[in-house]
């Protein structure tokens, strides 16, 4: 074959196949990159193009962390499957392979063979085509197809997005704002209780009124409650302005009213580009009195330490596929639930853990937020559980949760603070969502709640929420 390279890489044999492959050695050589993902995938895939049109190249290559997948004649197929596996032994007439290691249970894994292994959805490469893999995330596509588009707002209301084509790591890159003014959203929050037999004496905890600080201002609240009652009004220990009401007279029909009026403004300061912003490094470490701040935002639920371990090692993947960077891994793992999980609604309840939903892989806001929040802490990253509402009028692919109460979840980073994920759309939160309230869990933040002492029968509960854009 007509390919010069240096010295340095020659074949042992007169095979075309190698003669190829130290030519390619040559040219990572000549670009001084130490792994594939230093090179951009699309000089690897004209590479592989000039290779290719001297004879038939159907190739697959790995530097233990990307693969790199050429498809000339012949077949070859890609198969994305992520976890938990509902079977681990995968076989044809050439080949068994088995993924029931203990390091695999929790393992998304990305494969590419000639032949499909099992029954599964394996998907043909056209030829021609270059697949770019790092620990089993497709980051390039020669085609185009089967990436996230380079428009998601995966920093919305930061300025900011993220570049998902590769070279590895990713990076965030700079995004103009889509709009410098405020927004005003105004917001109808209305739950009916109805119930069969009267209540005679009940408790009842409201946590409705929207956050008023720099960065979203409460033009106008009101709420209306139809059953009259002794109330008081208090900042809990999550600083969300609640109202306690104790009723002590017969009703069968409870509504609670809320109307908002809030302005969100501009997004901060572009932190991720100021000079003090310093890409951090997983695993976060606090010093005793920021740890002893932050200990009810660090501990994941307590759920079973066969679950916990399966969960740590899930999170753990999302570290080891983006260089243990931070906001890279937190990114990806925000997307990776949007992308992965159904929107299902009444499939699971209040008491569904994270575990739960991670092995359905099915679940509405409440359970991707607090799946979320789960493996952010075992990656000692603090984060809280947040209530609101969104303007589902935004730009979002996914746009879910228009006619209830949304949550999402806040994990404390270094420098900028509190910032919000939202897993259900796949975004950091903007001015779109409305902060409400906020603590450990959803029981902490529960937008209605109460007790009923005496009298009440089968209950009966309807939630509507509307949220429009108002007049700045």
């Amino acid at each position: 074959m007509p390919l010069g390279g240096d010295s340095s890489f020659e074949p042992l044999s007169s095979a075309a196949t190698e003669h190829a492959f130290c030519w390619l050695l040559h040219k990572l050589f000549e670009s001084q990159a130490r792994k594939l993902s230093g090179v951009a995938s699309k000089d690897l895939h004209r590479w592989f193009g000039e290779i290719n049109a001297l004879g038939e190249w159907n190739c697959v290559i790995s530097d233990g962390h990307n693969q790199v997948a050429y498809r000339d004649r012949g077949s070859l197929f890609a198969l994305r499957r992520i976890p938990p596996h509902t079977h681990t032994h995968l076989e044809n007439d050439a080949l068994t392979m088995d993924l029931g290691d203990a390091m695999d249970a929790s393992r998304s894994v990305y494969l590419f063979s000639t032949q499909p292994l099992s029954p599964e959805d394996w998907q043909p490469i056209a030829p021609g085509t270059m697949l770019s893999v790092r620990r089993s995330r497709l980051l390039y596509d020669s085609t185009g197809a089967n990436l996230r588009p380079s428009s998601t707002p995966l920093w919305s209301g930061v300025g900011l997005q993220s570049q998902w084509i590769a070279p590895p790591p990713v990076a965030a890159a700079p995004l103009v704002a889509p709009s410098l003014l405020p927004t005003v959203l105004n917001v109808l929050h209305e739950t009916v209780y109805q119930y069969r037999l009267p209540v005679e004496r009940s408790s009842h905890v409201f946590r409705l009124r929207p956050l008023h600080d720099r960065h979203q201002e409460l033009l106008d609240f009101n709420c209306e409650l139809t059953v009259d009652g002794r109330s008081r009004e208090f900042e809990d220990v999550f600083g969300n302005a609640t109202v306690q009401l104790e009723v002590d007279q017969p009703f069968t029909q409870l509504i609670v009213r809320s109307r908002s009026k809030v302005l969100l403004k501009p997004a901060p300061a572009r932190w991720m580009e100021s000079r003090s912003f310093q890409r951090e490094k997983l695993p976060q470490l606090w010093m005793p009195w920021q740890r002893q701040m932050m200990l009810p935002y660090l501990l994941p639920p307590e759920l079973p330490e066969t679950e916990l371990k399966q969960l740590t090692d899930y999170a753990m993947g999302f570290s080891q596929r983006n260089d243990h960077d931070l906001l890279d891994t937190l990114m990806d793992l925000n997307q990776t639930i949007r992308e992965d999980y159904s929107y299902t609604s009444g499939f699971t309840n209040n008491f569904t853990t994270p575990f739960d939903v991670y092995t359905s892989r099915r679940g509405v806001c409440q359970d991707f937020a607090n799946l979320f929040i789960c493996l952010a802490r075992l990656l000692n990253v603090p984060a809280c559980y947040r209530v609101g509402y969104i303007y589902t009028g935004g730009n979002y692919e996914n746009k879910q949760q228009a006619e209830a109460s949304h949550a999402w979840a806040e994990l404390y980073l270094p420098t900028p603070g509190w910032i919000g994920f939202d897993p259900t759309n796949g975004c950091v939160t903007g001015p779109d969502h409305v902060r409400v309230a906020c603590g450990r869990n959803y029981l902490d933040a529960t937008p209605t709640s109460g007790a009923i002492f005496k009298g009440g029968g089968p209950e009966g509960l309807q939630v509507s929420v509307r949220v429009e854009r108002g007049d700045p």
